[in-house]
């Protein structure tokens, strides 16, 4: 947590120095990384291969977004998972922890 030197309370705030949202963090739904006509023009200029740039960018390419995915859905299934055995105890008549 970090406190904001506008605000006098934290706030949660996640802060990935160097990650993009256009690749890093792009979901599956946002389709393939597409570079644009200036990035293109650089590399011709430099006589550069499209093809094995592409492939680098396409493995890179949503990378985080699939750590945090995963992260989110081991945390919460711990979640429901503790929450559907409470409901099973409550139902025999048990206490929880």
């Amino acid at each position: 947590m970090t406190t904001s030197p506008s605000r006098s309370s934290p706030r949660d705030e996640a802060s990935w120095g160097g990650k993009s949202l256009n690749t890093d963090f792009r979901p599956p739904s946002a389709g393939p990384y597409v570079f644009n006509g200036t990035q293109l023009a650089a590399f011709q200029k430099q006589s550069q291969d499209l093809a094995p740039i592409q492939a680098e960018k396409d493995k890179e390419t949503g990378v985080s977004y699939r750590l945090m995915t995963e992260h989110v859905k081991q945390v919460l299934g711990g979640v429901c998972l503790d929450f559907a055995e409470a409901m099973v105890a409550l139902k025999q008549g048990k206490t929880t922890k």
